[in-house]
């Protein structure tokens, strides 16, 4: 019986993700598949639930609904930021990623996007750059870690 991917396995996977238009957004190769371990939260979890009980060599397709890839677009995190809270080197354009540092809050920064810039500050979106999308993966599991 062929050995099957548990969680806390050693694996290398080759995997494709496109978004709804088809669009490649991220691929590796089998030949560049990087270790990892199957639980440690390198991957998404319903892509680590889709490789437990799958063989070498196996090829999994499967969709992604928002919740279960980088979760729904919330309007909540587009927010106007003003220019006192960028550090003082940071002079914010579209397009650019700044982390944010609420005042009084503790904790790691929130990573955005600038989406507009006026006079007084930015318009930033702390959403993931896929939240809101669903996303189809290929994915091979291309070997066990050590054999």
């Amino acid at each position: 019986m062929s050995r099957t991917a548990q969680i806390g396995d050693g694996i290398r996977i080759a995997y494709e993700c496109r978004n709804a238009d088809g669009a490649v957004l991220e691929s590796v190769s089998p030949a560049v598949a990087a270790p990892l371990v199957l639980g440690d939260g390198s991957l998404l979890p319903a892509l680590e639930l889709a490789l437990v009980g799958v063989c070498a060599g196996a090829r999994i397709d499967l969709m992604l609904e928002p919740g279960d890839a980088f979760g729904p677009r919330l309007e909540e995190v587009v927010v106007f930021v003003p220019n006192e809270m960028f550090p003082g080197d940071v002079d914010p354009e579209v397009g650019e990623m700044v982390e944010i540092q609420e005042e009084g809050v503790s904790g790691e920064p929130m990573q955005a996007v600038v989406v507009s810039v006026e006079e007084d500050g930015a318009v930033v979106d702390g959403n993931h750059p896929l939240a809101g999308e669903c996303l189809w993966f290929s994915l091979e599991l291309v070997a066990f870690e050590g054999e």
